[in-house]
């Protein structure tokens, strides 16, 4: 399952104001079985971009799925590209943080 609440790191430019030290706690807990349910996927969620990507998944880890949609869409008619950078840069934060290589997309 997952689990999407406002993960958002405290900062300029960010809708909600948690701390990063809120915000991995969250995260880890989201981890962790609880009583009557299994772990879930921590969603870090809003103000969430493509520049920003490396730095997410050095926060929260690969084992997080990343919700990035107002920063794709923004990109109005180049909505491949930015998805397509998006993709890239998902797979080389994800690499850096592994031994498991992560492939990047195949070129359209």
């Amino acid at each position: 399952g997952f689990l999407s609440v406002g993960l958002r790191r405290g900062g300029a430019g960010g809708r909600f104001a948690y701390s990063a030290q809120t915000c991995a706690a969250i995260a880890e807990h989201c981890r962790r079985p609880w009583p009557g349910m299994r772990a879930t996927l921590p969603v870090p969620a809003g103000g969430m971009s493509v520049e920003r990507t490396a730095e997410i998944v050095r926060a929260y880890g690969n084992d997080t799925m990343l919700l990035v949609g107002g920063s794709l869409l923004a990109a109005g008619d180049r909505l491949a590209e930015r998805t397509r950078a998006f993709v890239d840069a998902v797979a080389g934060a994800s690499a850096s943080r592994s031994d498991r290589p992560v492939p990047a997309a195949p070129a359209a």
